[in-house]
């Protein structure tokens, strides 16, 4: 008999024999399918050629859906008999090698019989009915079926949602995707989009090429038809209003089609007591009020689009002037002297002959000397994480590696890199401007970039190149970024109608739509560090108009579900800040930390840090001082520190300026009683306090402490920045007077006095020269004591009876600590003396708490460690070492008030 398609279609419908299959498989390859019979078709989909029959029936299904749901049901028909003629469906948990060979048909199959059936409600009947009698015990019959009948929700449940994350099968992991998209009523909650990377890492090129495809098309679907759904139902908007920080009412929100009677049913309901939601909750209805009564100046404001019709031309590569040279660190120095023994020579020829060094080869490449730094500088540009070779090198070279993950996507890079020029700003500024002298484009914009968050920290070293030098760096922070050629995409969620109107500075014209668009793609195309192009575009209009564009298109990002790669919504409000969205923001970011969205949190505390505003730096400051997130804080620190070099202040100077503005009421007093409480009397009779004086008492406490460690380790604060805050604030004055505070010139102090009323000691001249801050007792004779414990009666914190421990006293404490075995309890008090535990290893324990301040760092190693998840686990830990990283002598106050904290925590 000669065996053709149709033969094969007829006898398999009857019996599946290996046989059989294998000369139905021949011969539906050895035939073009475009020339086959349905039955033969609907058999090529099942064993024949899917490259070539996946897309014909994909168009097919477009173009001629009854045919094509025709096709689908038979071979829908057919594979199913296949799977169920040995009398049990194919275990797809099954690795065995005898796993059988007949596989349900490709997605997009199921894709082309869904859309089928969506076309013909009677079929999609019919076809229900022919796959009612079906056994459903295999899961992945059940995942394609659910996505093709999502109304029955039996086919797929959340256990069987589990399951199918488990496949490992790359043809099986196709296939559980069409049941963990949205539709399906069992997993719709549950799902995230994209699906999981397990889920997608076995598919070949191929296969995800298809599941993008459907992926995009059912998301399309479901948006209209989701938005569909809330235009047609009565939906009360109160109950989404009152709880709109939630993801499901910001995105029902932004789909609703506002009406007049919508708006008359929300304007008179009370607004939500919590800050971020009143505002998202104002957003919404001035968008909605836009929408209903379009009205405003006439939309013909002038615009001049940045983007010219003719292409710019590539610019010839720059040639940088000599740069100021490399000096030699310690480490190079001292090594030289030691000479090169054979043994290092031989291991260096070695080494050479290695074409990939690894960053757990330091230990090795650090004996060999100077010889090899030529290799470490090149292998620590690639791989820059090298804050502790650094350190021990003291190479300008390995700076400059470390200085160019300054905006490294790697959190941990960037975070290291600012923290070396914390600890190290000269080496920083040296080392940035060495980059600006590159050769390679990429380094020099990483130079600039890192000078210009130093700002005025690297004058020193700017003052120090010659005149050319000097004028290549100008010129390169002077340069402006410049738009890019092609003009930005701008995202779907954006609701035109919206929109609120951008209006010139008279307020008698607005952008229309046009040049609308063109302004958010210049506000999409303007990074972060640097707004210039977006601020010189935007400067004809009015600043209140931009800062409402850029919160509403923040709003509907949000609602969008804040999609990463369209962050620009959120960078936007850097550049137009408003006061109620830094509230937004900084009430947000601990809740996405904790939420697990830890990148969108750090970028929001940069976008706080970029706004500058007072209340903006407030929330940085709170983020920075009050929350347990231990990453979200240490970028809050580091964004406070360049935001107060910005503005030309040390940390301290902008805390003091950021302590909240009280007005004390005529004829009232007040006074500061124990335990910094305040109190407010009027003709006698103690009074409420204002809500201004209620938020500075909360603030007294950490201004206190801030005053402490100002005397025990900070710098002095400027004598006019001393009387502007902590001399003529109502209520940072009545903590002054408290204090004994020095005057100092440099190192040396020259006067003490306390600003009493009247002020007792020296007088204060207000001399840029001076500086001023408490003086530490350990600074003072008996006599200036004796005299200081007269003008204080009642001190806010341990001052003049603090004790006392000589510096040289500090290295054999230290040494007496080694092997010794501590309490894990002693270990965590010292936390609240400002210790931080380290980072968390292997093993999930931090190996050791440090102590530090600027220019230097304490470290008490431990054994076994102290547990990330119970600190108590291991009650009894064992101090294996004790490292003292500083360059120079530390002072006597800071020597002092090490010993003091480890007398105060462990015995004797």
């Amino acid at each position: 008999m000669r065996f053709t398609p149709q033969t094969f279609v007829e006898l398999g419908l009857q019996r599946s024999s290996p046989d059989v299959r294998a000369l139905g498989e021949a011969a539906l390859l050895a035939t073009d399918v475009a020339t086959l019979d349905l039955d033969a078709q609907a058999a090529a989909l099942v064993l024949g050629k899917p490259e070539e029959t996946e897309p014909w029936l994909l168009a097919l299904a477009s173009t001629e859906p009854l045919r094509a749901l025709e096709l689908a049901l038979r071979a829908s028909r057919l594979t199913l008999r296949f799977a169920l003629i040995d009398g049990r469906l194919a275990r797809v948990l099954d690795r065995s090698a005898r796993k059988p060979s007949s596989h349900l048909p490709a997605p997009a199959f199921w894709l082309a019989l869904r859309r089928a059936l969506d076309a013909s409600p009677a079929l999609r009947a019919e076809a229900a009915v022919s796959v009612s009698a079906v056994p459903l015990d295999e899961l992945r019959v059940r995942a394609a079926l659910s996505f093709v009948f999502p109304e029955r929700a039996e086919l797929w449940t959340a256990s069987d949602h589990h399951a199918g994350l488990a496949l490992e099968e790359r043809t099986d992991t196709a296939l559980v995707l069409l049941a963990v998209l949205r539709g399906v009523p069992a997993v719709a909650k549950a799902t995230s989009w994209p699906p999981p990377p397990k889920l997608l890492e076995g598919l070949t090129d191929a296969q995800l090429e298809d599941v993008a495809t459907l992926t995009r098309d059912e998301q399309v679907l479901a948006q209209r038809r989701r938005r569909a759904e809330v235009k047609r139902a009565e939906i009360d908007v109160a109950p989404l209003l009152a709880a709109v920080t939630e993801p499901d009412a910001l995105e029902t929100l932004s789909l609703l089609t506002p009406t007049p009677a919508l708006l008359e049913q929300v304007v008179g309901t009370p607004a939500p007591a919590d800050e971020v939601a009143a505002v998202l909750r104002e957003s919404f209805l001035q968008g909605w009020a836009r929408e209903v009564q379009p009205d405003g100046p006439p939309r013909d404001a002038p615009w001049s689009s940045p983007w010219g019709a003719a292409p710019k031309k590539r610019a010839a590569p720059l040639t940088p002037p000599p740069g100021p040279p490399l000096k030699r660190g310690r480490w190079e120095t001292s090594w030289q002297a030691d000479g090169v023994s054979l043994e290092v020579e031989l291991a260096w020829k070695a080494f050479q002959q290695r074409t990939v060094v690894n960053p757990w080869d330091l230990a090795d490449v650090l004996p060999m000397g100077p010889v090899v730094l030529p290799l470490v500088r090149q292998w620590a540009r690639r791989e820059p994480a090298l804050l502790v070779a650094t350190q021990e090198i003291d190479d300008g070279g390995l700076d400059e590696a470390l200085l160019l993950a300054w905006n490294s996507r790697r959190r941990q890079l960037g975070l290291a890199a600012r923290e070396f020029a914390k600890r190290f700003p000269v080496r920083a500024n040296e080392a940035a401007l060495r980059l600006c002298f590159s050769d390679v484009a990429k380094e020099r914009e990483a130079g600039v970039v890192v000078l210009r968050a130093l700002e005025r920290g690297a004058q020193a070293e700017l003052a120090a190149l010659n005149p050319e030098q000097r004028a290549w760096v100008d010129g390169l922070l002077g340069a402006r970024p410049t738009l890019p050629a092609r003009r930005p995409v701008l995202p779907t969620f954006i609701r035109w109608a919206a929109l609120p109107a951008v209006v010139t500075r008279d307020g008698a014209h607005a952008l229309d739509d046009a040049a609308l668009a063109e302004l958010l793609a210049v506000m999409k195309a303007t990074p972060l560090e640097d707004g210039a192009p977006l601020l010189a575009c935007a400067a004809p209009y009015e600043p209140t108009s931009l800062a409402q564009l850029a919160g509403a298109v923040f709003r509907m990002w949000l609602a969008a579900g804040a999609p990463p790669k369209e962050k620009w919504a959120l960078f936007a409000l850097a550049h137009f800040p408003s006061d109620a969205w830094a509230r937004v923001l900084g009430a947000s970011c601990q809740q996405w930390a904790q939420g697990g969205f830890a990148s969108r949190a750090q970028d929001a505390v940069s976008v706080l840090g970029r706004m500058g505003s007072r209340v903006a730096l407030a929330e940085v400051h709170r983020l920075a001082t009050r929350i347990r997130t231990l990453g979200l804080r240490s970028r809050a620190r580091v964004v406070f520190d360049e935001a107060s070099a910005r503005l030309g202040l040390s940390p301290s100077e902008l805390e003091d300026r950021l302590f909240p503005d009280v007005a004390v009421p005529e004829g009232a007093v007040l006074s500061l009683g124990p335990k910094l409480a305040l109190s407010l009397e009027q003709r006698g009779a103690a009074v409420a306090l204002p809500e201004a004086l209620r938020r500075a008492a909360k603030a007294l406490k950490p201004a206190v402490a801030r005053l402490e460690r100002l005397m025990t380790e900070g710098p002095t604060l400027g004598a006019l920045h001393f009387t502007e805050t902590w001399a003529m604030h109502p209520v940072l004055r009545l903590v002054a007077e408290r204090v004994a505070w020095g005057i100092f010139r440099g190192e040396a102090r020259v006067g003490l006095f306390v600003p009493g009323t009247p002020a007792k000691g020296d007088v204060l001249p207000l001399d840029e020269a001076l500086g001023v801050r408490p003086v530490h007792p350990i600074e003072l004779d008996d006599l200036e004591r004796t005299r200081l414990r007269g003008w204080v009666t009642a001190p806010v914190f341990e001052q003049l009876e603090r004790a006392c421990y000589p510096a040289k006293e500090l290295a054999g404490r230290l040494e007496a600590l080694v092997d010794a075995e501590v309490p894990v309890v002693r270990l965590l008090a010292l936390e609240r003396l400002g210790w931080e535990r380290g980072p968390v290893v292997d093993g999930g324990c931090s190996v050791d708490v440090v102590r530090r301040g600027e220019g230097w760092t304490l470290s008490l190693q431990l054994e076994p460690g102290i547990y990330a998840g119970d600190p108590m686990a291991n009650e009894l830990q064992v101090i294996t070492g004790v490292h003292l990283d500083a360059p120079r002598p530390l002072s006597a106050r800071v020597a002092s008030e090490l010993q003091r904290d480890l007398i105060t925590c462990f015995t004797a």
